[in-house]
């Protein structure tokens, strides 16, 4: 059984599969050689503690099937081609605009085994670049390519409240 752990603490030096093996089989109790690493779903750096920093990671691993999980840890879903068919979904989603939630919504209908199609209503971001500088500089208007409309939405110049 494909199982998600998370929250474990790997001190940055230590870094590595053995360490997250040792830490998983120290988290369950069970022996490292029941365990079989799959993915990394996560790993951020926590440096609250100045004289040691840590990893905190999520990861799916492979479990024997006769696991006990009394923890009810999430068990792991791998999304696939028939998760699309079975959703039903023969024509290519469409999403409209390129900012933070349209790049999100991209990855995660791909995650989903879906071929989105992505409008973006503005320039490039190096375009875009020159004719927000203008704007600055002239009050110029391009209505198709200024702060709020272009490649990385309305947060690339701002923090996206406009």
């Amino acid at each position: 059984m494909d199982l998600i752990i998370s929250n474990l603490r790997i001190p940055v030096e230590k870094d590595g599969m053995d360490e997250y093996l040792r830490a998983t089989s120290q988290k369950l109790k069970i022996s490292e050689d029941d365990i079989q690493f799959n993915k990394m779903l996560g790993k951020s750096l926590d440096a609250g503690n100045k004289e040691q920093f840590y990893y905190k990671i999520s990861i799916v691993v492979t479990l024997p099937e006769d696991f006990d999980n009394t923890e009810d840890l999430p068990v792991y879903i791998k999304k696939t081609e028939a998760a699309r068919k079975s959703a039903g979904i023969s024509e290519r989603p469409v999403i409209i605009g390129f900012g933070p939630a349209g790049m999100f919504a991209a990855l995660e209908l791909i995650d989903h085994g879906l071929k989105p199609l992505i409008f973006e209503r503005g320039k490039k971001i190096e375009e875009r670049t020159v004719d927000v500088r203008k704007f600055i500089k002239e009050r110029t208007l391009d209505t198709g390519s200024n702060i709020q409309f272009g490649e990385g939405g309305a947060g690339s110049y701002s923090d996206g409240k406009l």
